[in-house]
């Protein structure tokens, strides 16, 4: 892999020299074409140079419009992989809103963000509290959805902290890896 990229570099540094003595001569007047045409001899120094810059730039072209290609496709396979991920989310939140609803919470809005990993943030308010031996027996019905046990979880301390002047407003989940919860305080005097 080293060698490859020191292989590009050397051409690329290759393509611009042979740029730059080409503008330079050209800044200068000097017809090179005119100065190869008194010179019977064989191919000079500089026409060895000219046809060696256009062939690695003509590798070099190809070999980026090759692996643009490569990239595109890899992207576009990985960006349904993405989509179906987030809608694997989506539904897990769809088919526990009953659950969730259960638990005294409301599901206000859903964001999803199709990223490198997928993200799916729901914000739930309050609608009702549950006492710790209500969500104990919540938790343990649905044992085998840790999704659903973190988000109970969560929602449950959330809502039960108490700040001073402050109150909690709602509270989003952040289903990704790692899960994430934040809590939006509302001012209250």
């Amino acid at each position: 892999m080293k060698y490859l990229f020191e292989k590009k570099a050397g051409l690329l540094f290759a393509a611009y020299l042979f740029s730059s003595v080409e503008w330079v001569f050209a800044q200068e007047g000097v017809n090179l074409d005119a100065e190869e045409e008194n010179a019977n001899a064989s191919p000079s120094l500089w026409q060895t140079m000219k046809s060696s810059a256009e062939t690695m730039s003509s590798e070099l072209e190809k070999k980026a419009a090759d692996g643009l290609e490569y990239t595109k496709q890899t992207l576009g396979e990985y960006s349904e992989f993405k989509t179906e991920k987030a809608k694997e989310v989506v539904s897990v939140f769809n088919d526990n809103i009953k659950v969730i609803e259960e638990a005294g919470f409301s599901v206000d809005d859903l964001y999803v963000s199709l990223s490198l990993v997928p993200v799916v943030t729901a914000k739930f308010k309050q609608v009702k509290q549950l006492s710790d031996n209500e969500l104990s027996k919540l938790l343990e019905k649905y044992h085998d959805k840790p999704l659903l046990i973190y988000i109970l979880r969560t929602l449950h301390k959330a809502y039960g902290m108490s700040f001073s002047n402050y109150q909690v407003a709602d509270v989003s989940v952040r289903a990704s890896i790692p899960p994430s919860t934040t809590i939006h305080l509302r001012r209250v005097d």
